[in-house]
């Protein structure tokens, strides 16, 4: 069964509620929901670069600077 019986935005604050992401590091406002077979898929805003490293506004955020954008 699919979850998109739920907004994207739910669905993204309730994803991210205890965690970061594995591939960006990032959080809710650092993604966006995209339908995909039935489910909702959340896609990094702020990949991380060639290097592994965090995008700057990733970082700040980690670093307890707040966002830098």
């Amino acid at each position: 069964m699919g979850n998109l019986n739920i907004p994207s935005q739910q669905w993204l604050e309730e994803q991210f509620e205890f965690e970061f992401c594995s591939e960006c590091g990032g959080d809710v406002e650092h993604h966006d929901a995209l339908p995909l077979l039935g489910n909702w898929f959340a896609r990094c805003k702020f990949p991380r670069d060639g290097d592994g490293k965090l995008h700057p506004v990733v970082q700040s955020i980690h670093d307890g600077d707040g966002e830098t954008a």
